[in-house]
This record gives C-alpha cells, structure tokens and sequence, in this order.
C-alpha cells in the first residue's frame, strides 16, 4: 500500500543506502513499503489508487543529464506524485547543477557530499509524505513556571527550529483566557508530552491536572527529570516513562541556566523518537480497535494509506470510510475525508467517519465540527470505544 520511488543516476550509492535506512525504519514501525530503485513507468502507472506512492530525486549532475531520469520526473508529473528532491548543497548554483527547473521551487532536503549516513531529515519526510508519519509534529510542555521556565523556554526554542509546534503557555495562553479549557484543548490537539520533571514540580496544581489528563487520554509522554528532584509523583513514576535525566550542576549552563550542547542533543533526539513512537501506536492501537468492532459484526475491514480503513458488508453494497486521526479532530481532518473520491468505486454513497482517538474536547468543539460538516455525509465519533455504534 505504500511506494518508495527513488530516482537517481546509474552507480549513484545513495539510492542503496535509502532503500536500506527506509526498510529498517519500516520494519521497527511494522509496515510494509514497496521500494524500486529502477520502477517501470508502466507499472507504476497501474498502482491501485489505495497504493500511496512518493518519489526520492537523488539530485546530481549526472542525474541531470540521464534520459531515465528526466522520462522518470515527466511521469511523476503526470500522475501527481509528490517528489522530495534532494541535494548536497543548498547553494542555488549547485541546486541548478543537480535538479531540472521542474522541480526547483520544491524545497529540497540537504545531504552532504561525502556523507554517507542518510540524514535523519530525509527518512522523516519520506514517512511524513507517505503518512506514515505525522507531519503536523505538536509537543506540549509541562513545566513549573518557579524553576524550570529557562530551560522550558531553550527546549521550546529548539523544537520549534526542529518543525515542532509547541505549546508553551506562557507563549500561548493569554490573560483573558480560561486557563484550564486552554490546556486541556491543546493536550488533545498536541497529543504527546513533554514532562519537565524539576525539584518543584510536585508543587504545581496545574501540572497535576495535566499529569491526570494525560494519562487519562492515554497520551505519550517524554519525561525530562532533575537528578536533585527528590519528591516522587506516583502517577508518573509507576507508569515507567522514557526519561532523560538532568543534572542541574553539569547540564545546565550560564546565568540563564540553558541546556549544555550534549545533553540538549540527547533530549532532541529523544522527543523525535518518542513523538513518532507514541503516536504510531496511538493510531495502531485504534486500528486494531476497529478492526475486533467490525470482525464481531462480520465486516470485512481494508487498510489503506493515510490511516484510513475501509469497511464493507459480505454484499459490497454498504461501505464506510474510516479516518483516524491521534488527536483532536479539526476542519483539515474532515476535508480529506470528504475528499475521499477514489473510494466511491465501492459503492455509490459510502459514509464516511471520521474517528479521533481523544476523547475530551472543548465545549465549543461540537458545535464548530458541526458547522463545517453542514450536511455533508459525515460522522465525527470522540473516542474509539464509541466506534462500534456507527459500524
């Protein structure tokens, strides 16, 4: 269900170290990706419109000038897939050397000549494109404002610089705003925690009711714990996060007390890591969820790319469109799942539901859903134990 198309010139190494940093993050993630270094126009012209393809150009100046690769990009172009161009530098004279004008007002990502590990940056995207991946990365911070605002703050800082959006609320809550119904929509809408664990911590009652909410909804969660934070939080202890440990003598420096250079890498590549992880599972989880639902009422259930599951009765004649999202559903949510045409072929008028796997929302949530669906043929389901009544 998924295509990894790699274009690049003959003899060119990258396109075996793609194909083998792909495979090995596919088989840690459980799916499968079919990858061609040399696919046929022709049959990947015939891919079922479930099969969600992205092309890699291994920009080069023999790529340039290879006939194979210029028939390869035309065709990409015909049928609409997405190209993630790649090169060694991003100097314009070297980018025109490397990559046709057709491709050259995408952003291309960056890997160094000489250089032979694959960057990190070029796996995220490729899973990004192919949804497996969420490309809409959120991280919430919880943190005591009395001593951990510098280095909430130097994290925020980083992540945003990382593609994170990240909720801060000293950033993002203003005074006119009901504190508690602002946090807990942006734990939902973020879905994955990053837990600043300082010798204070204890004492915030806002953080608690995050802690609560959190576990509650299941979320993922990143702990950051202070080697001199003695007072324990049962709630968080016993549920044997992942946690990188601080010490406040030697990782944090200057007068404004910001992470040292090793251990703010560390946490980094921790969140990365834990982020992609948490909500893979969120999402797998409700997968699974829907498909025990649908096998007790004898449904046939179809994955397909983008965390959608088709669903159809022994005569084919009534079909729903299952779409998943990890977190608190919004109007981009619901305007794939309208958009969802190559399905029709199904059956005429399939329904479509849209399933979140938060099950708290704001007050006002409902009633926004509700006005962007008007009467189209949708269903929004808050909570994957109520998917049952709408199979």
């Amino acid at each position: 269900m998924y295509q990894l198309l790699i274009i690049g010139a003959l003899g060119d190494t990258r396109k075996v170290a793609v194909t083998e940093a792909v495979s090995l993050k596919a088989i840690e993630l459980d799916v499968t990706i079919d990858i061609s270094d040399d696919f046929l126009l022709s049959s990947a012209g015939n891919m079922s419109n479930k099969c969600r393809q992205v092309v890699v150009y291994l920009g080069s100046e023999q790529a340039l000038k290879d006939e194979k690769c210029k028939e390869k990009i035309a065709f990409a172009f015909t049928k609409n897939l997405q190209i993630i161009p790649v090169v060694t530098a991003y100097d314009e004279a070297i980018r025109c050397q490397q990559i046709p004008s057709e491709i050259s007002n995408i952003l291309s990502v960056l890997w160094e000549k000489g250089t032979q590990e694959v960057p990190i940056p070029l796996v995220t995207t490729i899973f990004e494109s192919l949804s497996i991946l969420e490309k809409n990365r959120k991280v919430f911070i919880s943190y005591r404002q009395t001593d951990a605002t510098d280095v909430a703050v130097h994290l925020h800082d980083e992540l945003v610089k990382k593609r994170f959006r990240v909720f801060l609320d000293s950033f993002q809550v203003v005074p006119s705003q009901n504190i508690q119904d602002e946090i807990s929509k942006a734990l939902e809408e973020t879905a994955f925690v990053l837990l600043l664990y300082s010798p204070e911590m204890y004492e915030s009652h806002w953080i608690d009711v995050e802690i609560t909410q959190a576990l509650a909804s299941k979320l993922p969660i990143l702990i950051v714990k202070w080697t001199n934070a003695k007072q324990d939080i049962p709630k968080v202890t016993k549920a044997n996060f992942p946690t990188v440990y601080i010490d406040p003598n030697v990782d944090l420096v200057n007068e404004n007390r910001k992470i040292a250079t090793h251990k703010l890498k560390e946490i980094l590549d921790m969140v990365e890591e834990e982020h992609y992880k948490g909500l893979f599972k969120r999402r797998k989880d409700a997968v699974k969820a829907v498909k025990e639902y649908a096998k007790e009422k004898n449904l046939e259930v179809e994955e397909c790319p983008g965390w959608n599951l088709i669903i159809t009765d022994t005569t084919k004649e009534q079909c729903k469109i299952v779409a998943i999202t990890p977190r608190l559903s919004c109007s981009e949510d619901l305007y794939q799942l309208d958009n969802m045409q190559a399905y029709k072929v199904l059956a005429p008028y399939p329904s479509k539901i849209l399933l979140q796997v938060a099950t708290k929302r704001p007050s006002n949530h409902k009633k926004f859903l509700d006005w962007i669906i008007n009467k189209r043929n949708l269903e929004v389901v808050h909570g994957v134990i109520y998917i049952d009544d709408y199979l």
